[in-house]
């Protein structure tokens, strides 16, 4: 009888050990939820729009019309560094011959924005955009749950200057479009986020180098060939990746690829020679084939699938 009632004792503890922890829960979330309601009534609404004053380099007739045989504009070489976290975020070119130009809609209480340009006595300068929200991703959810401001950033880069573009992406949905500009270097770092990555039409000039980090995301991306980059390097890690590959492809690439830990699918062009990875088309025979653009691909992958699509 005794070890009844202590049997009964003891499970009378652990149900009331489970309303305890139940209720504590309960607790936290109405804590979190009526911090989420409290940040919807105290918002800030500011619509703000930077056009920074960077020196623009001269016009060119037919430059949009791709590298072969023009003459680039001198001077105007710039750097464009962008930190962007936590928000929607857009980033693509502006119509020729407009400047740099940055629209912005978030709440102030709860996101910072700053820029800085530096410039050198050589004409070469350096823009830099920091912008980034307070609230965590949890909190941030539920506010936009209960109708709050998604932060939105759009940033319209000059199609006509050289750049070299550092794009740092975090906990956020960004979609950006390179097609049509000049571009030397672009790095891309992103993590905890989508990224929709496209390049629609052929750079000024082939890209020097092109650097793609992610982790802990998902990138899809749009005919990369058009930049035409000699050297590719992709590493990715715990997400989802398409890497699409087709596009005007002018000069021979080294691709670099990494990928760890998710699935993903490279997508390659028909109009090149592949090297490094198996595909189901023939060698090319004729002097004409052979003088194609070459893919050489070194590649990296561990508990992932890595798909090769021909």
């Amino acid at each position: 009888m005794a070890k009844k009632e202590g049997g009964r004792k003891w499970l009378r503890c652990g149900c009331m050990g489970c309303l305890a922890v139940l209720a504590l829960c309960v607790v936290i979330g109405a804590i979190f939820l009526g911090g989420a309601a409290y940040g919807v009534r105290s918002e800030k609404i500011e619509e703000q729009v930077l056009t920074p004053e960077i020196p623009l380099a001269p016009p060119v007739d037919g430059l949009a019309q791709g590298p072969e045989g023009i003459e680039l504009a001198p001077g105007g070489r710039g750097e464009v560094l962008l930190d962007l976290r936590r928000g929607e975020f857009f980033i693509e070119p502006a119509s020729a011959g407009d400047p740099l130009r940055v629209e912005a809609r978030y709440d102030r209480s709860a996101c910072e924005m700053v820029e800085s340009l530096d410039q050198g006595a050589d004409g070469a300068w350096s823009y830099q955009l920091r912008f980034s929200c307070g609230s965590g991703s949890l909190l941030s959810g539920l506010r936009r749950m209960l109708g709050g401001t998604t932060p939105e950033v759009r940033i319209f880069l000059p199609p006509d200057t050289e750049l070299d573009l550092d794009l740092r992406l975090a906990q956020g949905d960004s979609k950006v479009e390179l097609g049509g500009m000049w571009i030397d270097s672009a790095r891309i770092d992103f993590e905890m986020g989508s990224v929709e990555l496209g390049i629609d039409r052929p750079l000024r000039a082939p890209m020097e180098q092109f650097e793609i980090r992610g982790s802990m995301g998902e990138l899809t991306t749009h005919s990369l060939g058009n930049a035409s980059p000699r050297d590719l390097s992709v590493d990715f890690r715990m997400g989802g990746m398409e890497l699409d590959l087709h596009g005007g492809w002018v000069g021979d690439s080294n691709v670099d690829l990494r990928f760890h830990m998710g699935g993903g699918v490279v997508l390659l062009p028909r109009d090149v020679r592949i090297e490094g990875v198996e595909t189901d088309r023939l060698d090319p025979l004729s002097h004409e084939e052979t003088d194609r653009p070459t893919l050489r691909f070194t590649t990296s992958s561990s508990q992932s699938g890595l798909q090769f699509v021909d």
